[in-house]
């Protein structure tokens, strides 16, 4: 077979030629600075079998290599050996040594397959190394190598290579670990970013050039500056982070910066370009991005104009064909280089942001701040498990939290509230709480329906407040099946004033550290957790379940803040604090002195507890490479009951969700409500506390507890698309909570306020109130709607059939939008008309409770100081 030495003169190719001719003397050597098709025929006439060897001059044959071809050769296959390289000590592909069949040389369809091997439709990577490939010479040369493996990656991925996300995840990630590393992943970056906004074909065509590679290069060179400081510089990752503006008059705007304290005057095109820098790591990838979303304007603009652009429309079609692309424009080359050097200077300004400044920030406020709770550490106090008509599952739960709680010295009560009908049932609860409390040596309080129905009379002629009112606040409403919320209501108020934990009766106090566990601090205004999708129970025997002591958990994180030794002893050096979801408004709460974390968490895995797994299609990062790694077992994930929920790292956030399966709560100041009725009250509760706490954080633990309810057979996945648009009554009331704004720092005169906002918003006549649900029904539809197709746009290169059900999620929405309101206030009784009138009159008495809150806690505060309990108390350790 022929063996071909190709080359366009790299600083090392004389050298390691010497060497593959001492090892194959008929091997020749070819010159590949010129056209595409010029070194096909310049192969073609080197050649007389009928395959050839490639070897790329960075390489260094190794000594054992033989050069014999595999058993199984196909002349329509690629073959490619690995190659070991001095940047990250790790084996490459593509630019190594490969074999291929004359035809495919010759193929008229792919004249440049000598320089990207990743054209062919079948390639096979043997695994054996071949040879060094030496490119740790210059800037130059690292750089070109990650930038032509990468392309070579990123053209291949459209065969659906499975070496893709591995490939790309190590060139893009090489660090500063060698010299010129950072050159090496900076043109791999580049590579993506250009695969990203150019076609296939014009990749190929134009960076199978030498002297197009070389521009490339220069280009970056100049944006990244001169120094290592300068290189460093831009490899950090940059913001437009805390930057508000103001319009001082036509197309002037004053910018500020919250963080830098930056003041400056800009124009339009100066607003626009900062709108779109979220985030970025280099100032070329953002100038690419900005430039083509300018080109994605102006066809919209063409497309959708007026009379005036009927010419404009007609010659749109040809504009594309033009440009060889079907979706963009192609990137006019010194508006790419002015957007460039604009977003540098931006940089260098102060108004975009680097996360090392961000941190050093934060560091500061680290050193200069008190760490609050100098005094006494509180201790959680109770243990709380809302239940109904589920004894085996209580006794179960319970046995595992108090065996933690006692096996760690947390003498806290047990305190059950019944929310059961059947009396054989709450005899039976009542037993297994006495007797696994007389066991275990602790308190007991079991609380029924009926002793929270005196307790709400109690509350009723001690402060006034309507007798209906206090009864929906503690029992929530005869005609509704589901008063989890008002389960939880008792809870808070029997536990105003102190620390408490609330679980529920399905989980159990198995825990589970994180299987991406880190030993770091995390800031997350958003996508805190990591999925792990499992299609059946079976994960259960591969768990490697952990000691963990559940309480302290939670008090480690109660009423801390950034500040306090609990995450102190974590933040060792800046590397340890993981801001990447960090956004300013959650920085303003981080570095206040007042912030405290008021609730606390653990993810969960088993049972998922959802109703709809639809949010999953959504998922980012690792949870979405599992579930769409595999078409076959795509399905089975997306609709699978047993999910893995939990935090990587101990995190701190302001997101306006959470998961009462387990929460530790501070209710020493407020103890924030819940929705008394119908299910997602957790969600409500999330907002209220929200509105309540305007310095409030929650704390997150990188650990998990199992969630085991019975077997519920999973939604299919066409019951999961027809019921995407399903709203019921508390999903109502966040979208009406989300509109409110509180404003004071007393967490009651927020929560009476926003009950105020309800009430206005409930007190109008039925047609108005009707036509105002229809609307922020339509407005919840259009948002999913809007983050459906950011998602679509920003994962072009998804696969297919996860592309498929996306567009499918979007027609359902879209008719919902149009339809007759099917979906709205799905779990109220009665036609739409009925169910309008109910969610009306419960929108009216939830804020009227929340109007009286304040009132309704003062009430049970001063009946609990008199000896009257909201439950029975039925063990007392000293009593025993």
């Amino acid at each position: 077979m022929d063996i071909l030495f190709l080359t366009v003169d790299e600083p090392n190719s004389a050298e390691n030629w010497r060497l593959l001719r001492e090892k194959c003397p008929d091997a020749k050597r070819i010159f590949i600075g010129q056209q595409a098709s010029d070194i096909r025929r310049t192969v073609l006439a080197s050649i007389n079998g009928d395959h050839l060897f490639l070897v790329f001059a960075h390489n260094m044959v190794a000594r054992d290599f033989s050069f014999v071809p595999p058993e199984d050769l196909a002349d329509d296959t690629v073959y490619i050996w690995k190659s070991r390289n001095p940047i990250f000590c790790d084996h490459c592909h593509f630019y190594g040594v490969i074999l291929l069949a004359k035809p495919l040389v010759q193929n008229a369809a792919q004249p440049h397959i000598i320089s990207f091997p990743g054209l062919c439709a079948k390639l096979k990577f043997v695994d054996e190394i071949a040879s060094d490939y030496n490119y740790n010479l210059s800037p130059f040369w690292a750089w070109r190598a990650g930038f032509l493996q990468m392309l070579n990656v990123t053209i291949h991925s459209y065969q659906n290579d499975d070496r893709q996300y591995a490939d790309r995840q190590l060139w893009t990630g090489v660090g500063n670990r060698q010299t010129f590393a950072d050159w090496a992943a900076r043109g791999a970056v580049t590579a993506q970013i250009l695969a990203r906004y150019l076609q296939k074909q014009e990749l190929v065509r134009r960076y199978s050039d030498p002297v197009a590679l070389t521009k490339e290069f220069q280009l970056e060179k100049r944006l990244a500056g001169d120094g290592d400081d300068a290189k460093a510089r831009m490899l950090e990752r940059y913001s437009a982070f805390g930057l508000t503006l103001r319009q001082i008059g036509p197309k002037k705007y004053f910018f500020s910066s919250d963080l830098t304290h930056i003041r400056a005057i800009g124009d339009d095109e100066m607003v626009n370009l900062l709108q779109q820098c979220h985030d970025f790591k280099d100032p070329l990838g953002q100038a690419m991005h900005c430039c083509a979303a300018q080109n994605r304007r102006l066809l919209q603009v063409i497309e959708n104009g007026g009379s005036t652009s009927r010419l404009l429309k007609i010659l749109s079609p040809l504009v594309r064909i033009f440009a060889g692309q079907t979706a963009e424009l192609p990137l006019h080359k010194h508006l790419l280089s002015r957007t460039a050097a604009v977003i540098s200077r931006l940089a260098a300004d102060g108004l975009l942001v680097s996360d090392r400044y961000i941190k050093r920030e934060i560091f500061r406020f680290l050193a200069a701040g008190d760490p609050p709770n100098g005094g006494d550490h509180p201790t959680v106090r109770s243990m709380n498990i809302p239940t109904k008509n589920r004894p085996r599952l209580l006794k179960r739960a319970l046995q595992s939290y108090a065996e933690n709680a006692a096996l760690y010295d947390h003498r806290v009560v047990l305190n059950v509230v019944d929310d059961s009908s059947d009396q054989a049932v709450m005899q039976e609860n009542r037993t297994n709480l006495k007797e696994i409390a007389r066991t275990l040596h602790m308190a007991a309080i079991y609380t029924t329906r009926e002793d929270r129905r005196h307790f709400a009379a109690q509350l009723h002629r001690l402060s006034g407040i309507p007798l209906p009112l206090c009864q929906f606040c503690l029992l929530g409403h005869d005609e509704l099946e589901c008063t989890t919320g008002a389960c939880r209501n008792t809870i808070q108020l029997q536990t105003a004033g102190e620390w408490c934990i609330q679980v529920d009766d399905d989980t159990v106090c198995r825990c589970m550290q994180s299987p991406f566990f880190a030993d770091r601090v995390a800031l997350c205004a958003y996508n805190m957790y990591d999925y792990i999708f499992h299609p059946d129970d079976s994960f259960y025997e591969t768990i490697e379940y952990t000691e963990l002591d559940f309480i302290g958990s939670h008090e480690q994180l109660l009423s801390a803040n950034i500040a306090s030794p609990a995450l102190q002893r974590h933040l060792t050096s800046e590397d340890k604090l993981v801001i990447d979801d960090l956004d300013s408004a959650l920085l303003k709460k981080i570095v206040a002195s007042n912030s405290a974390i008021r609730a606390t968490f653990l993810g969960a895995f088993g049972d998922s507890g959802e109703c709809s797994s639809l949010h999953r299609l959504f998922a980012s990062d690792r949870a979405f490479q599992e579930l769409v790694a595999d078409e076959s077992e795509y399905e089975k994930l997306l609709c699978t009951r047993y999910v893995s929920k939990v935090v990587p790292s101990l995190t701190i956030t302001d997101i306006r969700s959470c998961m009462t399966m387990n929460i530790g709560l501070d209710n020493t100041v407020v103890p924030i409500p819940f929705s008394p009725i119908q299910r997602n009250e957790d969600a409500v509760f999330a907002h209220l506390y929200h509105i309540g706490y305007l310095d409030g954080l929650m704390g997150l633990q990188p650990y998990a507890i199992n969630h085991a309810p019975p077997f519920r057979v999973p939604m299919t996945k066409e019951q999961q698309l027809g019921s995407a648009a399903v709203w019921g009554l508390n999903d109502c009331l966040n979208a009406l909570l989300a509109r409110f704004r509180p404003s004071s720092k007393d967490a009651f005169y927020n929560l009476q306020q926003a009950g105020r906002f309800l009430l206005d918003f409930s007190d109008v006549e039925l047609p108005e109130f009707e036509h105002s649900i229809q609307e922020i029904y339509c407005e919840d539809m259009a948002k999913k709607l809007i983050l459906l197709q950011t998602v679509l746009d920003e994962r072009a290169a998804a696969p297919s059939f996860w592309s498929a059900d996306m567009h499918r999620l979007a027609q359902e929405l879209q008719k919902s939008l149009t339809g007759e309101g099917a979906h709205m206030l799905i779990d109220l009784a009665g036609d739409l008309q009925t169910r309008i009138l109910t969610c009306k009159l419960f929108i009216s008495r939830f804020g009227d409770m929340l109007v009286l809150w304040e009132d309704i806690v003062s009430a049970a505060r001063e009946l609990r100081k008199r000896g009257v309990r909201l439950g029975v108390e039925i063990f007392s350790p000293t009593a025993a």
